[in-house]
């Protein structure tokens, strides 16, 4: 072979690509939307898309528990037995909780001295205040996740309502027995509308 057909097997007559155009340089524009996306991914999350985030997730989570009490309501079978033990302990704790509450009622300075309107609205306060895990636990369409002694609560209610109930109305009587009027009517509303809530998880 001589040299031409060397040269010609190596190419060395193609014709070399033309180099490619470079992309023109972003404009000032564009790298201040850039910017400003950038930040927008960054920035943390205000309080109030926060919050309907929260809510978002406590709304999916109602839902979820509800089709599962439903399911469970129809199947019992569908979860394990709980023993006599277990049922037991979880409602010795339960009778705990509920006589902390007694005697945060008892103790409260304003129990027998209600005879001015501020006076009775603090009592009120003070008492509401104490019942509020059992409260809370009634809430069943609206907190998810309550506090511990709130869901303790709601497990001895799924166990046995009645028996529920009837340790949250006696807790309640003895809570309207320290007051008087007008705390009496204050009062009443609120606790007879979370003693019923507690055998209303369906």
């Amino acid at each position: 072979r001589n040299f031409v057909e060397v040269l010609d097997a190596a190419g060395a007559w193609q014709e070399e690509p033309a180099p490619k155009p470079e992309p023109p340089p972003p404009s000032k524009d564009k790298e201040e939307e850039d910017a400003d996306s950038s930040d927008e991914d960054s920035a943390p999350m205000t309080t109030q898309s926060r919050q309907m985030l929260l809510r978002k997730i406590n709304a999916e989570v109602l839902g979820l528990q509800q089709e599962l009490r439903s399911l469970v309501a129809k199947s019992p079978a569908l979860i394990e037995v709980v023993s006599v033990g277990q049922k037991q302990n979880l409602f010795s704790l339960v009778a705990e909780l509920m006589e902390k509450a007694r005697t945060e009622v008892s103790k409260n300075p304003n129990a027998f001295v209600q005879s001015k309107e501020g006076s009775a609205e603090a009592f009120v306060t003070a008492v509401l205040s104490a019942v509020q895990f059992i409260v809370a636990a009634g809430k069943w369409s609206k907190i998810a996740v309550p506090s511990l002694e709130a869901r303790l609560v709601r497990l001895a209610a799924l166990l046995d309502a009645t028996k529920v109930h009837e340790m949250v109305v006696e807790l309640f009587d003895h809570a309207m027995a320290c007051a008087e009027n007008p705390a009496k009517v204050l009062l009443r509303e609120h606790l007879t509308a979370a003693a019923n809530s507690i055998r209303v998880f369906a």
